[in-house]
């Protein structure tokens, strides 16, 4: 069982979770623990320099299952997907399929890909 009022305790106030709802703590740590499915922003930018050592921003993606459906009103199978900014802060968007989340991810970048 997830304990939803410690993630609901990480995002008030200010901090890295800032204005996130408290699913994104709960990602945040899954993604520490080395889980979740990653892409980068090098992958999503076609002028990013080839053999550039920098993959620039780090986005982990999960698909939500039923426990975590249940605890925090999402629905099973879409995907959540988290990046950190430059600062900090720690950002989401939860979409139906990894083509949406990429496309999110390089709008929220500035690069368009269609």
């Amino acid at each position: 069982m997830i304990d939803t009022k410690k993630y609901q305790e990480m995002v008030q106030g200010p901090g890295a979770f800032e204005g996130e709802p408290p699913e994104v703590a709960y990602f945040y740590d899954l993604a520490l623990e080395g889980q979740g499915e990653k892409f980068f922003e090098a992958d999503i930018d076609p002028e990013w320099p080839e053999n550039f050592e920098d993959v620039g921003i780090v986005f982990t993606m999960f698909y939500v299952d039923a426990d975590e459906s249940d605890a925090f009103d999402l629905n099973i199978d879409n995907i959540v997907t988290i990046w950190e900014d430059s600062q900090g802060f720690v950002f989401h968007r939860t979409t139906e399929n990894t083509e949406q989340a990429k496309k999110e991810a390089a709008e929220w970048l500035g690069i368009n890909i269609d």
